[in-house]
C-alpha cells in the first residue's frame, strides 16, 4: 500500500487527525441505530475519505456478495479489504471469536479478487465500527497457496457441492 505524506493529504499537525476521528465518532453515534451498510455508508467511508484514501463502498464481486468497503490504488484495484460488522455481533471476529462469519466473509472476497487476477491487495480489516483488526495480506495468501482449500474454494466458486470433494470443509484449518 502507498502510504501519503501527511502533507499529501492536508494534514499539517496532529489535531487535523484527530478532528477527523472526532468526526468519525459523531457520525457513528448518529448512525448507531442504522444497519450495517448505512453506517458503512455515512460513518467509515466519510472517515477513510478525510483521510485522502479513495474509498468505495459496496464493490460487487461474483455471486451475490460485494465488499462493505473497499480502498483503491491509483488503478482503482482494491487494495485494501474492510468487512464491517455491528458491535456484540456473534459474526465479528476477535480474539475470543475467530471461527466466524466476518472472517470467512474476508477470506471469500480475498480469494475472488486473486482470483480475477489482483495482486495488489495488501490488507484486510475487520471491524465492528470501535474496534479494527488488520490483517496483512500474506496471511490470506497461505490459504491461497494452500492446495486442499484452493481446491474447495474453487468447487465452491464452481457451484459445485465442496462437500463432495475428498477433503470437506471440516478438514481445514484456518
Amino acid at each position: 500500500m502507498e502510504f501519503k505524506e501527511i502533507d499529501e493529504i492536508n494534514h499539517k499537525n496532529p489535531d487535523d487527525f484527530l478532528n477527523i476521528l472526532e468526526g468519525y465518532k459523531q457520525r457513528l453515534e448518529k448512525n448507531r441505530n442504522e444497519n450495517e451498510p448505512s453506517i458503512v455508508a455515512n460513518a467509515m467511508l466519510p472517515f477513510f475519505k478525510s483521510l485522502g484514501f479513495d474509498a468505495n463502498i459496496g464493490r460487487k464481486l461474483k455471486g451475490n456478495s460485494e465488499i462493505d468497503l473497499a480502498i483503491l490504488n491509483i488503478d482503482s484495484e482494491v487494495e485494501s479489504i474492510i468487512e464491517c460488522k455491528k458491535w456484540n455481533s456473534t459474526e465479528m471476529f476477535s480474539v475470543d471469536n475467530t471461527n466466524c462469519k466476518a472472517l470467512h466473509e474476508c477470506i471469500l472476497y480475498y480469494m475472488r479478487e486473486r482470483q480475477k487476477g489482483n495482486f495488489s491487495l495488501r490488507y484486510i480489516i475487520i471491524s465492528d465500527f470501535y474496534n479494527f483488526y488488520i490483517f496483512e495480506s500474506s496471511e490470506f495468501e497461505k490459504l491461497k497457496n494452500d492446495k486442499e482449500f484452493y481446491k474447495f474454494f474453487k468447487a465452491f466458486s464452481e457451484k459445485k457441492d465442496p462437500t463432495k470433494t475428498p477433503q470437506t470443509s471440516n478438514s481445514i484449518k484456518i
